[in-house]
């Protein structure tokens, strides 16, 4: 170890430094990976948190076209067609911006990317659905199971979000928000059948409270 005595006081130094050094860096580059994970994280939850806002405007906009669209039936087409048409172009509106969304986020393969395909799928019989509507060719009962369907899409959706989060706090948040939502759902269907507008068959309650039995199923299962 004699050598150790000749070398400079610089090089003493430097040799003394380095585990502190190595600390240094190994302190530096956790805290650079985790204000990387951080931004990560928040950016994931701010997709989720817009997707989220996104889906809850067009379950809004789908369920007061339902609602205006079994009006319509009921009075034979004599009232609602200027408010129905004007909300056609609103849910059109909420639905291209949620598409959108969803085209400009990641989601993985799963139970959420199932909800979205089953969503996209159904909505392609929208145009139909509002053009039988509009030549009254369509009795009620079809109308509200259609708009119903289409929005328990969305509602799986939005019920699913807090399986793509790392935080709990987000998790809780969204299944918060979905079981408002199922809920504000639940009291619109039951507004349709008691409505006073239509008057419901055996067979009309049976496939309403079908798709209520749907929903109600993805309640308890996030709930």
């Amino acid at each position: 170890m004699w050598w150790v005595y000749r070398m400079p006081m610089k090089m003493k130094l430097i040799i003394a430094l380095q585990p502190l050094l190595l600390a240094l860096c190994w302190f530096a580059g956790s805290g650079i990976l985790a204000r990387i994970e951080t931004e990560r994280q928040m950016e994931n939850i701010a997709q989720l948190t817009a997707l989220a806002r996104s889906a809850g405007n067009v379950v809004h906009e789908l369920q007061k076209e339902r609602g205006m669209s079994v009006g319509f039936l009921g009075a034979a087409g004599t009232t609602f067609k200027d408010e129905l048409n004007a909300q056609r172009a609103l849910t059109d509106r909420e639905i291209e911006v949620f598409v959108r969304s969803l085209s400009d986020t990641a989601l993985p393969e799963g139970d959420v990317a199932t909800s979205v395909a089953a969503f996209k799928k159904n909505i392609l019989s929208l145009a139909t659905i509002r053009e039988n509507v509009t030549q009254l060719g369509l009795p009620a009962a079809d109308v509200v199971k259609f708009y119903t369907n289409v929005i328990a899409d969305v509602l799986s959706f939005v019920g699913k979000l807090g399986q793509l989060t790392d935080s709990g706090e987000m998790a809780n948040a969204f299944a918060a928000y979905y079981n408002l939502l199922n809920l504000k759902e639940q009291a619109g269907i039951e507004r349709a059948l008691l409505s006073n507008i239509i008057s419901p068959t055996d067979s009309y309650i049976s496939s309403v409270m079908s798709s209520v039995n749907r929903t109600s199923g993805w309640h308890n299962r996030c709930g």
